[in-house]
């Protein structure tokens, strides 16, 4: 019986043609903070950037709001000034005992129905949500099977009755919390909490 062998350079070229190419799954728990040229993805349940005191964005995935079957998807998100703020936060937790996530301490919208200016209170939080162009406070970028991709754009940050522009916003850090209650039972469950530092240069 003849054995004979593969040259190298055409089992390569074999591989190359047959073996279809392998990309990383899209984590819809991730959180990406985009400015200019740059993003930056959070995964972890807390954790830290830096950006330019410049505007951006934070892009993530969450389930449509539908006000006729009364399924409330939001991502509430609050931002804070102290990292003490953070403590009362914990899996299986419910958000009526937290003090920015309790019951009425959504923050109404500015005149264009945006949050492009956020606001930083440790009493209340950004209510986030799409349901469609018309009814709506953030943009949407897609659709991935049952859940929209969308962008919450921010320009500016309101603090102690006073607004801001990011490049005159003086402070070194902000904390945003964000909590996306996905089977809607007002319980931090896992993977619906994340913390982000974001450091300002």
């Amino acid at each position: 019986m003849k054995h004979f062998s593969i040259p190298a350079w055409l089992f390569a070229i074999f591989c190359s043609v047959t073996v279809p190419a392998f990309t990383q799954p899209t984590n819809y728990n991730a959180i990406t903070f985009v400015q200019e040229d740059s993003s930056k993805t959070v995964t972890l349940t807390a954790d830290s950037i830096t950006l330019d005191r410049k505007p951006f964005s934070i892009v993530y995935y969450g389930k449509r709001y539908n006000s006729q079957q009364e399924k409330y998807y939001a991502m509430q998100v609050a931002v804070l000034k102290d990292a003490a703020d953070t403590s009362a936060l914990g899996v299986g937790k419910s958000i009526a005992g937290i003090p920015y996530f309790g019951p009425g301490t959504g923050m109404a919208p500015g005149a264009n129905g945006l949050y492009d200016i956020i606001t930083v209170d440790n009493a209340a939080h950004h209510y986030l949500y799409y349901e469609n162009e018309a009814e709506r406070r953030v943009s949407r970028i897609s659709i991935e099977y049952d859940l929209l991709e969308l962008e919450w754009r921010i320009s500016g940050v309101w603090l102690n009755d006073q607004e801001f522009t990011l490049a005159k916003f003086t402070l070194p850090a902000l904390y945003f919390v964000f909590y996306d209650d996905r089977n809607l039972n007002e319980v931090i469950d896992p993977r619906e909490i994340k913390i982000v530092k974001v450091n300002f240069r």
